[in-house]
């Protein structure tokens, strides 16, 4: 993805960094939902978004992980792309009011086509313009 910078070029990065924020994919994504609606949230795939993702003992736990997700910014533009791989682990445990055990492998081609989805409408949303260097 080719985003052109139209702030300045030390704050264009802080839109796209926002959107590994379950607030901001909410506000931005799904403002009339309640915040349990945020899709990645609803769906239990957060994990796609790097690992660990945790906060005072909740969230997705087993090692750490990067995200697929890639955002550099350069003096007039901004690259984004995403790296699609199969070496997540096979299973995740998620910790909240309760724990879940999530099996990755079945529902990692859906969690890409989620992140893939909802980041465009999140940038789109937060008035970022961007265009396809290769589909």
């Amino acid at each position: 993805m080719y985003i052109e910078v139209r702030d300045k070029v030390e704050t264009i990065h802080e839109k796209p960094e926002s959107f590994t924020l379950r607030i901001s994919r909410h506000k931005y994504i799904t403002p009339t939902q309640p915040n349990f609606g945020e899709p990645f949230r609803q769906r239990f795939i957060a994990w796609i978004l790097g690992m660990p993702r945790s906060q005072r003992g909740t969230g997705y736990f087993d090692g750490r992980r990067a995200s697929p997700l890639i955002f550099a910014v350069h003096q007039k533009y901004a690259l984004s792309t995403m790296f699609i791989s199969s070496d997540w682990p096979s299973q995740v445990e998620w910790r909240g009011r309760g724990k879940r055990s999530i099996k990755t492998t079945p529902i990692l081609k859906d969690a890409y086509n989620a992140l893939y989805y909802y980041f465009e409408r999140y940038l789109r949303s937060v008035g970022i313009t961007f265009s396809y260097i290769f589909p």
